[in-house]
């Protein structure tokens, strides 16, 4: 029998043995590819302005990830540098 994890709805199993884990493990799959794997649906990225050829950067005033233009980091070794 699977259980059901909220919110994601993700389902676990206890063991592969048990009766449908390869369903449940399909159904798994399939709602990440379709839903919770979009960006539309993370909570910390904010929406307006996501665009191609934008990168996601980390507002700590918004408390979100925002998409910029690449061109306004500068990469430096290990560290990103605002131009």
């Amino acid at each position: 029998m699977a259980t059901t994890l909220s919110p994601s709805g993700l389902k676990t199993v206890g063991a592969y043995n048990v009766t449908n884990w390869a369903s449940t493990y399909n159904d798994n799959f399939t709602l990440l590819n379709n839903t919770l794997l979009k960006l539309s649906e993370l909570m910390d990225v904010a929406k307006a302005g996501v665009a191609h050829g934008k990168i996601l950067m980390y507002s700590e005033p918004a408390g979100k990830w925002v998409p910029v233009e690449p061109g306004k980091l500068l990469s430096t070794n290990r560290r990103l540098k605002f131009l």
